[in-house]
């Protein structure tokens, strides 16, 4: 590669780079007011550019949220929320965005259960949607074993209220997992209550 087009390379990327950020400031300055129009293009700056993970760095050192966007979150989770998960790549990223951006809960502690594959389990690196509906909690699992071979597990947790990022389905009309997203750094004991393999 002649060293002209390796420099524009080099160039291209860091316009990049910075157009990026700016869409990602831009995004969280328009969800920390609730600005409609800025969401909306924010939205599609994220998918256009691949930045959830950098919305997320950026959006877990925010001073406040509104409300109404917390509220917005929480709905937009309940429908696309394995997608930015898996977009942004780091559980514990993921979660300080989502205790910025998603209504606090103010329960009690909870009984909640999840799905999930063994090796998640052996490594305690289940993801933060978890549900206080057993059946619902059991089909993941079953499915999971049922799509990728793997053997899965059936976990129980009581979370503490202060693990509990937000009971996300109080949010979500058409929403009926019972979705509760979870800090699993502050969960106690989490039990193995069925296994599937």
């Amino acid at each position: 590669m002649a060293k002209e087009q390796y420099n524009d390379i080099i160039l291209l990327n860091k316009e990049l780079d910075h157009a990026k950020m700016v869409a990602v400031r831009s995004f969280l300055s328009a969800v920390s007011v609730y600005d409609v129009e800025g969401i909306k293009d924010g939205l599609i700056s994220m998918d256009t550019f691949c930045c959830w993970r950098d919305f997320f760095l950026l959006a877990r050192k925010a001073k406040s949220i509104c409300l109404d966007s917390r509220y917005f979150f929480a709905r937009f989770w309940c429908e696309y929320g394995d997608t930015i998960r898996n977009e942004v790549g780091d559980d514990s990223v993921l979660i300080s965005g989502l205790w910025k951006l998603l209504p606090s809960y103010h329960g009690r502690p909870r009984t909640l259960y999840r799905g999930c594959s063994m090796i998640s389990r052996k490594h305690r690196s289940y993801g933060p949607s978890w549900t206080s509906d057993l059946i619902v909690a059991k089909s993941y699992a079953i499915n999971f074993h049922k799509m990728s071979g793997d053997p899965s597990v059936l976990i129980k947790t009581i979370a503490p209220p202060d693990a509990i990022v937000c009971e996300v389905s109080c949010y979500c009309e058409s929403f009926e997992e019972d979705e509760f997203i979870v800090d699993r750094r502050r969960l106690h004991a989490v039990d193995v209550i069925d296994r599937f393999d």
